[in-house]
């Protein structure tokens, strides 16, 4: 798991959180869901023995859209500070890259 790795690399704790994803639920509930996840965990640091100076946010595909929603939503409430860093691997945030033609995507050069 590449997480773990970081991890064990980087000398910190992972804290993966559950999130509800559509249709179940509509944005931006499941962005401010992984906002509200961090908030309690920076909240309760102490209880989980977590160094709060050192917590970082990372997310791959999807988990990094959502890495990208939490530090947008932290820098919205002047709190980018809570976070040493924000790491969004190869994050699904956007597909201008591409477009539908003739029933496949092709990119845009």
């Amino acid at each position: 798991h590449y997480a773990c790795r970081l991890a064990v690399m980087n000398d910190c704790v992972v804290v993966s959180s559950f999130y509800q994803s559509p249709p179940e639920i509509r944005a931006p509930m499941y962005h401010l869901q992984s906002y509200y996840a961090l908030k309690y965990t920076l909240k309760n640091a102490d209880t989980f023995h977590i160094d709060s100076s050192r917590v970082c946010v990372q997310g791959e595909s999807s988990g990094g859209m959502l890495t990208m929603a939490v530090a947008m939503e932290l820098a919205k409430h002047d709190e980018s500070h809570l976070i040493k860093y924000a790491l969004a691997d190869v994050p699904a945030c956007s597909f201008e890259w591409c477009r539908k033609e003739r029933g496949t995507l092709r990119e845009i050069e």
